[in-house]
């Protein structure tokens, strides 16, 4: 299951032809959606699919994506295996921060933010223990 940056899709269709549509969710990464409601968009697509824990996320676009896309694996069957594939300088900062301290933060409202700690970063083993191997 692939979460993409709208733009990123536009710039490099050719980039997805081979996967299938139903697979690839695209989302606006512009601050006013790093929310819950953005979170629930991922959960609803990734939910239609029948792996369960075993679902393997991959989001690819800046920081946005990255916070929302690493909340909701983080958070989905008590955390999923995710891949992010930073398409920004920023983007890249700010993965090597959530390698170091283990965290993926996003707005709640006004003023308050939810972070998890932790996450389901590991590339390759999302269990508390990959965790607790990073």
């Amino acid at each position: 299951m692939f979460v993409v940056d709208e733009h990123l899709l536009a710039l490099y269709p050719t980039l997805f032809a081979g996967i299938e549509p139903a697979r690839i969710l695209s989302l606006s990464a512009q601050e006013q959606y790093k929310d819950l409601s953005t979170v629930m968009r991922i959960y609803q697509f990734l939910l239609t699919f029948e792996a369960k824990r075993q679902l393997h996320l991959v989001s690819m676009g800046g920081g946005i994506i990255q916070d929302v896309t690493g909340f909701a694996a983080c958070t989905l069957y008590r955390g999923i295996r995710w891949t992010f594939v930073p398409t920004t300088l920023l983007a890249q900062a700010d993965s090597v921060r959530a390698l170091v301290i283990s965290s993926t933060g996003k707005h709640f409202s006004a003023g308050m933010a939810l972070e998890t700690f932790g996450g389901a970063i590991s590339m390759d083993d999302p269990s508390p223990a990959g965790r607790a191997a990073i």
